[in-house]
Protein backbone atom coordinates (compact mmCIF):
# COMPACT_ATOMS: atom_id res chain seq x y z
CA UNK A 1 0.00 0.00 0.00
CA UNK A 2 2.33 2.65 -1.12
CA UNK A 3 1.61 6.53 -0.26
CA UNK A 4 -0.34 8.29 -3.10
CA UNK A 5 -1.46 11.93 -3.40
CA UNK A 6 -5.24 12.45 -3.92
CA UNK A 7 -6.56 15.54 -5.71
CA UNK A 8 -9.85 16.06 -6.60
CA UNK A 9 -10.68 19.36 -8.66
CA UNK A 10 -13.93 21.19 -8.79
CA UNK A 11 -15.03 18.63 -11.94
CA UNK A 12 -18.82 17.73 -12.63
CA UNK A 13 -20.19 18.71 -9.41
CA UNK A 14 -18.30 21.60 -8.00
CA UNK A 15 -18.48 19.78 -4.79
CA UNK A 16 -15.23 18.41 -3.93
CA UNK A 17 -11.20 19.61 -3.41
CA UNK A 18 -9.69 17.10 -2.12
CA UNK A 19 -6.87 17.63 0.20
CA UNK A 20 -5.49 14.75 2.29
CA UNK A 21 -2.11 12.44 1.57
CA UNK A 22 -2.81 9.24 2.81
CA UNK A 23 -2.58 5.04 2.14
CA UNK A 24 -4.53 3.71 -0.28
CA UNK A 25 -4.46 0.28 -1.76
CA UNK A 26 -3.66 0.58 -5.26
CA UNK A 27 -5.71 -2.63 -6.49
CA UNK A 28 -9.15 -0.68 -5.83
CA UNK A 29 -10.80 2.83 -5.19
CA UNK A 30 -12.83 1.79 -2.27
CA UNK A 31 -10.98 2.82 0.85
CA UNK A 32 -10.13 0.29 3.61
CA UNK A 33 -11.79 0.49 7.19
CA UNK A 34 -8.59 1.71 8.24
CA UNK A 35 -8.46 4.40 5.58
CA UNK A 36 -9.90 8.11 4.84
CA UNK A 37 -10.24 10.23 2.09
CA UNK A 38 -11.38 13.47 2.83
CA UNK A 39 -12.92 16.37 -0.03
CA UNK A 40 -14.45 19.38 0.53
CA UNK A 41 -17.97 19.55 -0.32
CA UNK A 42 -19.97 23.01 -0.75
CA UNK A 43 -23.39 23.57 0.37
CA UNK A 44 -24.25 27.19 -0.43
CA UNK A 45 -25.69 26.38 -4.36
CA UNK A 46 -29.38 26.70 -5.49
CA UNK A 47 -31.58 27.73 -8.01
CA UNK A 48 -35.47 29.02 -8.65
CA UNK A 49 -37.10 25.64 -8.03
CA UNK A 50 -35.56 24.73 -5.31
CA UNK A 51 -34.73 28.18 -3.64
CA UNK A 52 -36.71 30.49 -5.32
CA UNK A 53 -33.16 32.01 -7.04
CA UNK A 54 -29.77 31.43 -7.77
CA UNK A 55 -27.14 30.76 -5.22
CA UNK A 56 -23.67 31.18 -6.07
CA UNK A 57 -24.25 30.09 -9.33
CA UNK A 58 -24.41 34.02 -9.95
CA UNK A 59 -21.60 34.47 -7.75
CA UNK A 60 -20.58 38.66 -8.04
CA UNK A 61 -16.93 38.64 -9.33
CA UNK A 62 -14.46 39.88 -6.62
CA UNK A 63 -11.76 42.36 -6.56
CA UNK A 64 -8.44 40.83 -6.51
CA UNK A 65 -6.63 41.24 -3.67
CA UNK A 66 -3.75 42.41 -5.44
CA UNK A 67 -4.10 46.14 -6.43
CA UNK A 68 -2.24 45.60 -9.52
CA UNK A 69 -4.09 42.20 -10.79
CA UNK A 70 -7.40 44.04 -9.33
CA UNK A 71 -6.74 47.13 -11.95
CA UNK A 72 -6.63 44.55 -15.38
CA UNK A 73 -9.51 42.87 -14.26
CA UNK A 74 -13.15 43.97 -14.27
CA UNK A 75 -15.01 43.23 -10.86
CA UNK A 76 -18.62 43.64 -9.60
CA UNK A 77 -20.88 42.14 -11.92
CA UNK A 78 -22.59 38.97 -11.62
CA UNK A 79 -22.78 35.70 -13.86
CA UNK A 80 -26.04 35.43 -15.53
CA UNK A 81 -27.05 31.61 -14.95
CA UNK A 82 -27.79 29.55 -16.37
CA UNK A 83 -26.19 30.37 -19.44
CA UNK A 84 -23.15 31.89 -17.61
CA UNK A 85 -22.15 30.83 -14.43
CA UNK A 86 -19.48 31.34 -11.59
CA UNK A 87 -17.14 28.25 -12.93
CA UNK A 88 -14.82 27.09 -15.53
CA UNK A 89 -16.81 24.00 -15.69
CA UNK A 90 -20.33 23.52 -16.31
CA UNK A 91 -21.89 20.40 -14.19
CA UNK A 92 -23.49 17.47 -15.99
CA UNK A 93 -26.34 18.09 -13.56
CA UNK A 94 -27.14 21.56 -14.89
CA UNK A 95 -26.96 24.68 -11.79
CA UNK A 96 -28.87 22.30 -8.90
CA UNK A 97 -29.22 23.06 -5.34
CA UNK A 98 -27.74 21.99 -2.79
CA UNK A 99 -30.60 21.47 -0.62
CA UNK A 100 -32.03 18.58 -3.13
CA UNK A 101 -31.76 15.55 -1.19
CA UNK A 102 -31.65 13.48 -4.54
CA UNK A 103 -28.40 15.38 -5.70
CA UNK A 104 -26.62 14.72 -2.42
CA UNK A 105 -26.85 10.76 -2.52
CA UNK A 106 -25.88 11.02 -6.23
CA UNK A 107 -22.88 13.02 -5.36
CA UNK A 108 -21.84 10.56 -2.09
CA UNK A 109 -22.27 7.73 -4.74
CA UNK A 110 -20.14 9.60 -6.89
CA UNK A 111 -17.73 10.24 -4.35
CA UNK A 112 -17.71 6.82 -2.50
CA UNK A 113 -17.26 5.02 -6.03
CA UNK A 114 -13.68 6.96 -6.30
CA UNK A 115 -12.22 6.22 -3.37
CA UNK A 116 -13.43 9.12 -0.66
CA UNK A 117 -16.07 8.45 2.50
CA UNK A 118 -15.12 11.33 4.32
CA UNK A 119 -17.10 14.94 2.96
CA UNK A 120 -15.52 17.89 4.40
CA UNK A 121 -19.28 20.17 4.63
CA UNK A 122 -18.90 23.57 4.43
CA UNK A 123 -20.33 25.49 7.81
CA UNK A 124 -21.13 29.40 7.05
CA UNK A 125 -22.39 30.85 10.31
CA UNK A 126 -25.31 30.78 12.68
CA UNK A 127 -28.30 31.18 10.92
CA UNK A 128 -29.86 33.22 14.11
CA UNK A 129 -26.95 35.49 14.25
CA UNK A 130 -27.27 38.55 12.03
CA UNK A 131 -24.89 39.77 9.44
CA UNK A 132 -22.90 36.56 9.49
CA UNK A 133 -23.82 35.47 5.89
CA UNK A 134 -21.14 35.15 2.75
CA UNK A 135 -20.54 38.02 0.33
CA UNK A 136 -23.67 36.35 -1.81
CA UNK A 137 -26.15 35.99 1.32
CA UNK A 138 -25.87 32.72 1.63
CA UNK A 139 -25.78 30.94 5.23
CA UNK A 140 -25.15 26.53 4.88
CA UNK A 141 -25.92 26.35 8.54
CA UNK A 142 -29.77 26.35 7.45
CA UNK A 143 -28.98 23.30 4.87
CA UNK A 144 -26.60 20.86 6.43
CA UNK A 145 -28.75 19.19 8.39
CA UNK A 146 -30.40 18.16 6.08
CA UNK A 147 -27.07 17.06 4.13
CA UNK A 148 -26.12 15.46 6.85
CA UNK A 149 -29.40 13.30 7.45
CA UNK A 150 -28.49 11.97 3.49
CA UNK A 151 -24.70 11.22 4.63
CA UNK A 152 -25.41 9.42 7.95
CA UNK A 153 -27.82 7.39 5.90
CA UNK A 154 -25.32 6.36 3.69
CA UNK A 155 -23.18 3.14 4.82
CA UNK A 156 -19.71 3.87 5.04
CA UNK A 157 -20.09 7.26 4.59
CA UNK A 158 -18.66 10.22 7.07
CA UNK A 159 -18.25 14.13 7.62
CA UNK A 160 -16.68 16.68 9.22
CA UNK A 161 -17.33 20.45 9.17
CA UNK A 162 -14.98 23.09 7.43
CA UNK A 163 -15.74 26.27 9.15
CA UNK A 164 -15.84 29.10 7.02
CA UNK A 165 -14.60 32.57 8.36
CA UNK A 166 -17.92 34.62 8.36
CA UNK A 167 -18.14 38.71 9.27
CA UNK A 168 -17.22 38.93 13.11
CA UNK A 169 -15.65 35.55 13.66
CA UNK A 170 -13.87 35.49 16.87
CA UNK A 171 -12.46 32.69 19.33
CA UNK A 172 -15.73 33.39 21.34
CA UNK A 173 -17.49 33.09 18.70
CA UNK A 174 -15.77 29.90 17.50
CA UNK A 175 -17.07 28.69 20.92
CA UNK A 176 -19.94 29.13 20.52
CA UNK A 177 -20.12 27.45 17.01
CA UNK A 178 -18.50 24.50 18.35
CA UNK A 179 -20.63 24.08 21.35
CA UNK A 180 -23.90 24.56 18.90
CA UNK A 181 -22.71 22.38 15.90
CA UNK A 182 -21.96 19.23 18.76
CA UNK A 183 -25.42 19.63 20.62
CA UNK A 184 -27.01 19.91 17.23
CA UNK A 185 -24.52 16.08 15.67
CA UNK A 186 -22.17 15.61 17.96
CA UNK A 187 -24.11 12.21 19.19
CA UNK A 188 -24.02 10.74 15.35
CA UNK A 189 -21.37 8.11 14.83
CA UNK A 190 -21.26 9.08 11.24
CA UNK A 191 -18.97 12.70 12.52
CA UNK A 192 -15.35 11.48 11.73
CA UNK A 193 -13.23 11.14 14.80
CA UNK A 194 -9.47 11.32 15.06
CA UNK A 195 -8.33 10.14 18.32
CA UNK A 196 -12.19 9.76 19.60
CA UNK A 197 -12.82 13.42 18.80
CA UNK A 198 -14.60 15.32 16.02
CA UNK A 199 -13.03 16.85 13.27
CA UNK A 200 -12.94 20.61 12.65
CA UNK A 201 -11.25 22.10 10.07
CA UNK A 202 -10.66 26.16 10.57
CA UNK A 203 -10.18 27.87 6.70
CA UNK A 204 -8.36 31.25 7.24
CA UNK A 205 -7.34 30.73 11.03
CA UNK A 206 -4.51 32.46 10.78
CA UNK A 207 -6.53 35.66 10.73
CA UNK A 208 -6.64 35.16 14.56
CA UNK A 209 -4.11 35.40 16.82
CA UNK A 210 -2.41 32.15 18.25
CA UNK A 211 -2.57 33.87 21.67
CA UNK A 212 -6.54 33.78 21.11
CA UNK A 213 -6.66 30.29 19.96
CA UNK A 214 -4.61 28.93 22.86
CA UNK A 215 -7.81 30.02 25.16
CA UNK A 216 -9.77 27.93 23.16
CA UNK A 217 -7.40 24.81 22.46
CA UNK A 218 -5.09 24.28 25.19
CA UNK A 219 -6.06 22.91 28.42
CA UNK A 220 -6.07 26.18 31.08
CA UNK A 221 -3.88 24.32 33.60
CA UNK A 222 -1.51 24.10 30.79
CA UNK A 223 1.75 26.65 30.57
CA UNK A 224 3.98 27.01 27.77
CA UNK A 225 5.50 30.32 25.93
CA UNK A 226 4.97 30.78 22.71
CA UNK A 227 4.50 33.52 20.25
CA UNK A 228 2.40 33.27 17.14
CA UNK A 229 1.66 35.66 14.19
CA UNK A 230 -2.06 36.28 12.91
CA UNK A 231 -0.66 36.37 9.24
CA UNK A 232 -2.29 39.05 7.32
CA UNK A 233 -3.61 41.05 10.41
CA UNK A 234 -0.17 41.07 11.28
CA UNK A 235 -0.53 40.97 14.88
CA UNK A 236 1.76 39.06 17.89
CA UNK A 237 0.28 37.38 20.54
CA UNK A 238 2.60 36.00 23.21
CA UNK A 239 1.43 33.75 26.01
CA UNK A 240 2.55 32.13 29.22
CA UNK A 241 -1.25 30.62 30.76
CA UNK A 242 -3.65 30.25 28.35
CA UNK A 243 -6.71 32.38 28.65
CA UNK A 244 -9.25 32.07 31.17
CA UNK A 245 -10.88 29.39 33.36
CA UNK A 246 -13.94 27.76 31.31
CA UNK A 247 -13.13 29.19 27.91
CA UNK A 248 -11.09 25.86 26.71
CA UNK A 249 -12.71 23.49 24.76
CA UNK A 250 -10.16 20.67 26.02
CA UNK A 251 -11.37 18.18 28.04
CA UNK A 252 -15.32 19.59 27.78
CA UNK A 253 -17.73 17.49 25.73
CA UNK A 254 -17.35 20.12 22.85
CA UNK A 255 -14.13 19.53 22.40
CA UNK A 256 -12.25 18.30 18.88
CA UNK A 257 -9.83 17.88 16.46
CA UNK A 258 -9.01 21.45 14.79
CA UNK A 259 -7.01 21.57 11.93
CA UNK A 260 -6.05 24.90 10.96
CA UNK A 261 -4.78 26.48 7.39
CA UNK A 262 -0.93 26.46 6.37
CA UNK A 263 -1.21 29.69 4.07
CA UNK A 264 1.97 31.51 4.55
CA UNK A 265 5.51 30.57 5.56
CA UNK A 266 4.71 30.59 9.39
CA UNK A 267 1.43 28.65 9.55
CA UNK A 268 3.26 25.58 11.02
CA UNK A 269 4.23 27.47 13.47
CA UNK A 270 1.30 29.39 14.16
CA UNK A 271 -0.77 26.36 14.06
CA UNK A 272 1.63 25.05 16.71
CA UNK A 273 1.24 27.92 18.80
CA UNK A 274 -2.25 28.27 18.64
CA UNK A 275 -2.48 24.81 19.92
CA UNK A 276 -3.84 23.18 16.84
CA UNK A 277 -3.84 19.57 16.33
CA UNK A 278 -2.98 19.42 12.21
CA UNK A 279 -2.36 21.64 9.17
CA UNK A 280 -3.98 21.53 6.18
CA UNK A 281 -3.32 23.68 2.77
CA UNK A 282 -6.15 23.50 1.44
CA UNK A 283 -4.67 24.84 -2.07
CA UNK A 284 -3.21 22.97 -5.01
CA UNK A 285 -2.17 25.28 -7.46
CA UNK A 286 1.84 25.34 -7.22
CA UNK A 287 2.93 28.77 -5.32
CA UNK A 288 -0.10 30.19 -5.32
CA UNK A 289 0.51 30.60 -1.79
CA UNK A 290 3.10 29.44 0.52
CA UNK A 291 1.51 26.26 1.83
CA UNK A 292 1.23 24.84 -1.91
CA UNK A 293 5.11 25.81 -3.21
CA UNK A 294 6.34 22.05 -3.90
CA UNK A 295 10.11 23.07 -3.22
CA UNK A 296 9.20 25.92 -0.88
CA UNK A 297 10.66 23.26 1.58
CA UNK A 298 6.93 22.78 3.12
CA UNK A 299 6.65 19.82 1.38
CA UNK A 300 9.49 18.08 2.76
CA UNK A 301 10.32 20.62 5.67
CA UNK A 302 6.50 21.08 7.05
CA UNK A 303 6.06 17.21 7.64
CA UNK A 304 8.76 17.02 9.04
CA UNK A 305 7.68 20.18 11.40
CA UNK A 306 4.69 18.42 11.99
CA UNK A 307 6.35 15.45 13.42
CA UNK A 308 8.91 17.53 15.53
CA UNK A 309 6.14 19.31 17.04
CA UNK A 310 3.47 16.39 17.74
CA UNK A 311 0.85 18.41 15.49
CA UNK A 312 -0.35 15.37 14.50
CA UNK A 313 1.58 12.34 14.76
CA UNK A 314 1.23 10.78 18.21
CA UNK A 315 2.03 7.24 16.71
CA UNK A 316 2.87 5.60 13.84
CA UNK A 317 0.09 3.80 13.55
CA UNK A 318 -1.39 6.62 13.77
CA UNK A 319 0.47 8.67 11.20
CA UNK A 320 -0.29 6.12 8.89
CA UNK A 321 -4.49 6.11 9.50
CA UNK A 322 -4.60 9.61 9.30
CA UNK A 323 -2.55 12.23 7.81
CA UNK A 324 -3.54 15.72 7.03
CA UNK A 325 -0.05 17.75 6.55
CA UNK A 326 -0.90 17.75 3.46
CA UNK A 327 1.98 19.98 1.55
CA UNK A 328 1.68 20.41 -2.55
Amino acid sequence: MPLVLLLLLRINFFCSFLLLLCLLPTQSTTPSSSTYAHAFYYLWYGNPTSNDQYLHWNHQVLPHWNEHTRRRHPHGQRFQPPAQIHAPYYPLRGCYSSTSTTTVRDQLKELQDNGVNVVVLSWWCRHEVPGTTDTQGVCTDTVIGTVIDVIHSTPNMYFSLHMEPYPGRSVDTVRQDVESLTARFGHLSSWHRIQERRVFYLYDSYHIAASEWRTLLVNNEQEEGVTGTAGTTGTTGTTGTTGTTGTTLRGTKHDGFFIGLWLNQDGGALAKASGMDGVYTYFSSNGFVYGSKRNSGSCVGGVVFCCWCRLMVLTMSFLFKHFFCVFL
